[in-house]
């Protein structure tokens, strides 16, 4: 049985006591980016069960959950320069 897109969830659950967030989702790429932390920081993220619809949990610190607010046209532009300066830096340096 497949479940459809509504029903294929991410859930993020965290309370104010805890220092840790768990997290649900079926979505295929939050699923990897959360393995691939794991891989890197076992002492970061831990999976915590896998069902067999092909949804995973995960426990984070909750510091790692943040929300971002959209990049503005300013932003982007003095990330650009920002980027060009480093770059060029690097290339005369060597």
């Amino acid at each position: 049985m497949e479940l459809s897109k509504e029903e294929r969830e991410t859930i993020i659950i965290f309370n104010e006591e805890d220092d840790q967030a768990e997290v649900f989702t079926y979505n295929r790429a939050l699923a990897s980016r959360l393995q691939r932390l794991s891989l890197k920081h076992p002492e970061l993220c831990r999976l915590v069960k896998r069902n067999s619809f092909g949804a995973v949990s995960y426990r984070i610190p909750k510091r790692l959950v943040h929300i971002s607010l959209p990049k503005t046209e300013d932003w982007k532009e003095a990330a650009r320069r920002k980027a060009l300066d480093f770059a060029s830096s690097a290339e005369k340096r060597g």
